[in-house]
């Protein structure tokens, strides 16, 4: 009995003990505990940044942050204030760069990096928020005076933004300039001192703003005065009463400005007078420059933006017959002149088409129809039934001056006036159909075109003698004592 029992037990143990064996046997083999595999297809490769976002000053600057990727990646913004430096990396621990511009706005902005490896499916976020603009405006100086012939001064200004500039009165202009503004004053006609202010701020920013206080000397001169008009031509000077509009500029000292802009003068009690509203005083070591014209119409003289000079842009006469234009240059050393008088010349020249029958037939006759002019490079004025117009072309345009019917053996017929502004050189065509009659018999048309060049004077009258045969002559005629040349061509 006790035999067996002994050999029950030894079995008992060795039974425990290869339990136990096992057991250390699965412990010394985590990989292949229950569960593992699962847990290692989880976790999944990430792109991590160093930070999320980050707050900057309205000032340009550049920035970085760390970029932690298992692959490959790049970098892009959605605004164009912030300026992706190193817009790409490799996997690994790689720095992204980026410059992030000055604000010139009023209001805090933000923007967005995008961290990002499409294939991978690996994308990240990264902010940026910047500080609104502190806007900054000083001036040096607040007070400024001047002479009565105007000019131009500095005013210094620190502004890190763009500041707007108002003033109320026309006598004075503001150009900004890197050191600031350039305050440009009028010369002042006036015997009276004038005052205004200019004031420096904003309409974008919350600035206090600044006031410029400008003063300007009055006139010490005497007031500019007109004199007699006359008219001038080949013959003589006529004295005349009719009222004339005046334009003047005056250049002092390489500063250029207008003085009258189309001032009214008119001949009231027997001297020249304007209205006092406008009155201008002379100023010493300078060059006026006035022209004027009598009929202006809605004709016009104006400053030239290139040197300041006046140029004369004559477009309608208002059915006027005549032009007459007059420019005079006084220079003064005081502030005083004498008065400015003008001698008046025609300014528009008076075209006219002869045509002469000298057909040696006493029973032939002409019709001439479709008569045109056309002058080259110039403008025309033609009097028709749509009234008085000025034509500006280039030449291209013909000017009809209607017909004339039947101009006997011996006889002529001439057109309509046609008024042309003067040149140095002009080429005239004249065209027309010419038709010839033995009693009533029609025996021929011929369209007949004859070119005619001559420099056109101001305030002449030019008669163009077109013949119907080969005789040709020159004389001088005068018509509306206007001084009168002829040109003889043989049609």
């Amino acid at each position: 009995m006790k035999r067996i029992l002994f050999l029950l037990a030894i079995v008992g143990l060795f039974t425990v003990a290869c339990s136990k064996d096992n057991e250390g046997t699965e412990n010394t083999n985590p990989t292949e505990q229950p569960g593992a595999e699962e847990e290692e297809e989880e976790k999944e490769p990430q792109l991590e940044l160093s930070q999320q976002s980050m707050s900057v000053g309205f000032e340009s600057g550049s920035y970085s942050i760390t970029v932690t990727s298992p692959f490959a990646w790049s970098a892009t913004s959605d605004n164009d204030w912030i300026v992706v430096e190193s817009s790409t990396g490799i996997a690994g621990i790689e720095e992204l760069s980026f410059r992030v511009e000055r604000s010139v706005v009023e209001s805090v902005r933000k923007g967005t990096i995008f961290v990002k490896n499409a294939d991978r499916g690996l994308y990240a976020e990264f902010y940026v928020i910047q500080n609104p603009l502190e806007p900054e405006l000083k001036v040096a100086t607040t007070q400024f005076n001047f002479t009565a012939q105007g000019g131009t001064q500095l005013v210094e200004v620190v502004a890190n933004f763009d500041y707007d500039i108002t003033t109320t009165v026309d006598w004075i202009t503001c150009e900004k300039c890197a050191d600031g503004v350039n305050v440009v004053v009028s010369e002042n006609f006036s015997l009276e001192t004038r005052t205004t202010e200019i004031e420096f701020g904003s309409n974008k920013f919350d600035v206090v703003p600044i006031t410029i206080y400008v003063e300007q000397e009055a006139a010490d001169g005497n007031e500019i005065q007109f004199g007699g008009g006359f008219i001038d031509n080949a013959t003589r000077a006529q004295f005349f009463d009719l009222p004339y509009e005046v334009w003047a500029s005056v250049d002092n000292n390489g500063y250029v400005e207008n003085v009258f802009d189309r001032l009214y003068v008119e001949y009231i009690g027997g001297e020249w007078d304007y209205d006092q509203n406008y009155v201008k005083y002379w100023t010493e070591n300078s060059v006026y420059n006035f022209e004027a014209l009598v009929n202006a119409g809605d004709s016009v003289i104006e400053q030239r933006e290139s040197d300041g000079m006046l140029t004369s842009l004559c477009y309608n006469v208002s059915d006027q017959s005549d032009l007459l234009y007059a420019k005079e240059t006084i220079y003064t050393t005081t502030n005083d002149a004498d008065l400015v008088t003008f001698t008046f010349k025609h300014l528009l020249s008076q075209v006219y088409v002869r045509f002469t029958n000298r057909i040696d037939n006493p029973d032939c006759w002409i019709n001439v129809s479709s008569i045109g002019v056309k002058v080259a490079d110039n403008a025309v004025v033609n009097f028709g039934q749509d009234g008085c117009r000025w034509d500006n072309h280039s030449g291209q345009t013909t000017i009809s001056l209607g017909g004339i019917d039947r101009i006997d053996a011996g006889y002529d017929g001439i057109t309509e006036v046609c008024y042309v502004i003067p040149q140095e050189g002009a080429t005239i065509t004249i065209s027309c159909d010419l038709e010839a009659y033995i009693g009533d018999s029609s025996i021929n048309t011929t369209p007949r075109e004859v070119n005619v060049s001559f420099p056109i004077d101001m305030g002449k009258v030019y008669v163009i003698g077109l013949d119907c045969l080969d005789q040709n002559y020159w004389s001088v005629e005068t018509r509306n004592e206007w001084e009168v040349s002829q040109f003889i061509e043989k049609l």
